[in-house]
């Protein structure tokens, strides 16, 4: 079986067209259409259906996509590991990363990294999971750190770490620290979400429908820089991930507790294309930003949960 025929297959069943699978494959339609005749004629199979809306794939085609899909993903980190047995880890390497995790732990990480693989080309690209997922899908990164899982039978999700959101104040506030605070009831806090463009902010849709979250008032703000700066200057309070602020609570005199309740879950995930296994440079680097956001977890300044189930500010 010819590589480059299942590569086009692939890309076909995955952009549900000839010509998007073209332009993802730097090929022509009519080339992509040969290469996909010259597949069905080996297989003596037919794996399109063509229609006036467009193409389905048939039962024979919707197999041949998941076994098409590990024949890919083994031939390539077959390649991989041979490579690897050179010692030396090179060519290129394109990430995405959110915000949250970027102020968390870019610096630290690129820096062990340009360090131990001065052979790899770098490039990093911030931005919120749904933007990161279209330029995977696109494949114009490698892999990316994502909070939003979609269902996209062509990318596969890992699970990096799990954080939880907190509120993030300032002196003017004067939350007192170390103590739980109830976000349901008087005196009610003016409080700064991440804006609609950001994945976080869907996973506060749900307490604030339910009154767990109940704001005196409410703003969204896309800036993590811009948010931080402005609950230290105003009686306001943030909800964000603790990773993204801890950094920021040895420089600064911002305050972190904790909300009452169960905790509002947030779910890092490292997604990559699922025909690619992601290369050795690739998951080097999530090596260490693994390594660096256990360092970060182990070290948290946020104070311990209350023993009380009742919540005071």
């Amino acid at each position: 079986m010819d590589l480059k025929h299942l590569k086009s297959f692939l890309a076909v069943y995955e952009e549900g067209s000839f010509s998007k699978a073209a332009a993802k494959l730097n090929s022509t339609q009519p080339g992509v259409s040969v290469q996909i005749s010259a597949l069905e004629g080996e297989l003596d199979a037919k794996l399109f259906e063509r229609h006036a809306r467009g193409i389905s794939p048939t039962i024979a085609g919707e197999r041949f996509y998941k076994r098409g899909i590990q024949i890919m993903h083994d031939t390539n980190d077959a390649i991989d590991e041979i490579k690897a047995l050179s010692g030396t880890v090179s060519g290129k390497l394109a990430a995405g990363i959110p915000p949250t995790l970027s102020s968390a732990v870019l610096a630290p990480v690129l820096s062990q990294y340009v360090e131990k693989f001065p052979n790899v080309e770098v490039r990093v690209v911030e931005g919120y999971s749904t933007t990161l997922l279209s330029h995977l899908e696109k494949r114009e990164l490698d892999f990316a750190f994502v909070t939003h899982v979609p269902d996209h039978p062509a990318i596969t999700f890992q699970p990096l770490y799990d954080d939880r959101f907190v509120v993030v104040s300032g002196a003017p506030l004067d939350l007192k620290r170390g103590k739980t605070i109830r976000l349901d009831r008087p005196p009610y806090l003016k409080i700064i979400i991440p804006s609609l463009r950001h994945g976080l902010h869907r996973m506060l849709d749900m307490p604030m429908e339910t009154g767990r979250i109940m704001p005196a008032r409410l703003i969204e703000i896309d800036g993590l820089t811009g948010t931080l700066e402005f609950v230290s200057e105003a009686p306001w309070a943030a909800l964000l991930p603790i990773v993204s602020v801890q950094p920021s609570l040895l420089k600064t005199k911002l305050r972190v507790n904790q909300i009452a309740g169960d905790p509002i879950k947030i779910n890092y995930f490292t997604a990559h294309a699922a025909t690619e296994p992601m290369s050795l440079a690739s998951r080097s680097f999530v090596d260490i930003v693994q390594n660096e956001l256990d360092r970060i977890s182990r070290e948290r300044l946020e104070p311990p949960r209350a023993a009380s189930s009742a919540a005071t500010r």
